[in-house]
């Protein structure tokens, strides 16, 4: 059965966790508060070690040693041991404790200490920590340790999701890139198709000007197929409006605009909920396609 101490952690965490109007930012600092104030003890720190030194991301100190943006040998921090270990670290005297000749306990000259590690896709990102100048007067409960494990795993929950999001924009920002390049270089010679071919219809007989059309229309088709390229790079896979189409008439269509060899034979023929253009896109690739005879059942 949880103590009430135990649900008041859980409460705290509820409550940073699940409110969508706070920044993340805003809700690392108060999370960094709300331990500290849980723990009863003088400072709180979220460290990034990902580069082989101890920078302070995150404090409740607002200035001097180990505010927020200073940078520290991880070899001389407290924090070495839970990076290594990759588990919790609790200590409540270190004078009293297999830590008492320490390196930290004498350049930090923090005498308690409680932290656990921020994990971000699997790797070390660096440290959630509480710490005092002088020693508690009880160790640290099951409660206490299970709160700073289930706020660093929260943090880094968060951290790992901001990195998501971070990576997709700029994965969405080089695809509306490349597809704005590629749309440019292939409607310049698209453009000085039709216009040649729109000049030539003027000149030849009848008979050829009809085959010249079809050209144009494929051409229009073309620049129809460039331009929904375009809007699906930029919009995602979202594929717009559906509308009811008749099926047969959506492949007949694609099989004049393609005008492949052999033979479409329509069965039977019914009605979807499709975007028309897109399938109309897809029978045109599946009549592209090399075949004899395709049935429409």
């Amino acid at each position: 059965m949880e103590t009430p101490e135990a649900e008041s952690y859980f409460r705290d965490l509820y409550e940073l966790g699940f409110d969508p109007s706070i920044p993340l930012e805003e809700k690392i600092t108060q999370a960094i508060s709300v331990g500290r104030d849980r723990l009863s003890v003088q400072y709180g720190v979220l460290s990034y070690t990902g580069e082989g030194e101890y920078e302070v991301i995150g404090s409740t100190i607002e200035s001097g040693d180990y505010a927020a943006g200073t940078v520290y040998d991880v070899d001389t921090t407290w924090c070495r041991h839970v990076i290594d270990s990759q588990e919790i670290l609790a200590v409540a005297d270190a004078g009293d404790s297999q830590y008492r000749d320490d390196i930290a306990r004498e350049e930090t000259n923090l005498q308690c200490y409680i932290g656990a590690p921020i994990l971000v896709d699997g790797e070390v990102y660096g440290t959630l920590c509480y710490s005092g100048n002088e020693p508690r007067e009880a160790p640290f409960t099951d409660d206490e340790k299970r709160f700073v494990r289930l706020l660093s795993r929260w943090i880094g929950y968060e951290l790992e999701r901001e990195k998501h999001y971070a990576t997709l924009d700029a994965q969405n920002e080089r695809l509306d890139e490349f597809a704005g390049v590629l749309t440019h270089d292939l409607r310049n010679p698209l453009t000085a198709a039709r216009g040649y071919t729109e000049l030539v219809s003027e000149r030849v007989a009848d008979d050829d000007a009809e085959h010249l059309k079809t050209a144009l229309a494929s051409l229009d088709r073309m620049e129809t197929l460039i331009t929904e390229t375009l809007a699906l790079a930029r919009d995602g896979a979202d594929v717009g409006e559906r509308d009811a189409v008749q099926l047969g008439t959506v492949a007949e269509s694609a099989w004049a605009t393609v005008q492949p060899e052999g033979t479409l034979v329509v069965e039977s023929d019914r009605e979807i909920s499709a975007d028309r253009t897109r399938l109309q896109q897809l029978f045109e690739n599946l009549f592209a396609t090399p075949t004899n005879t395709v049935v429409i059942l």
